[in-house]
């Protein structure tokens, strides 16, 4: 997984904390952040998708979790979702 610097991630008005570089393929971009909103002074969790578009690159799509102390049950969410996705998609493989 490549990690850019910083200042390299595209994020207008928030403050980037962190930041994780999912994929960036051709003219498409994904990355997990931890964002600061000056305004506000909370902290959130994004996922970004960016599209580049010339030279530059422009937010596609925006996903956010406002608490980032529930990421912890997010992910076992996402994580269980994923394992019954598996073993239903294993279970319909061997009644073929």
């Amino acid at each position: 997984m490549e990690v850019f610097i910083m200042e390299d991630f595209p994020v207008q008005y928030y403050e980037v904390i962190s930041g994780r570089t999912i994929t960036k393929r051709g003219v498409w971009w994904t990355a997990a952040l931890i964002l600061r909103d000056p305004e506000r002074d909370n902290i959130f969790l994004a996922i970004y998708r960016w599209r580049k578009k010339g030279d530059s690159w422009t937010r596609n799509k925006q996903i956010t979790f406002s608490n980032i102390d529930k990421w912890d049950e997010i992910d076992s969410y996402i994580r269980e979702a994923i394992k019954d996705a598996k073993e239903k998609l294993s279970n319909e493989e061997i009644q073929e």
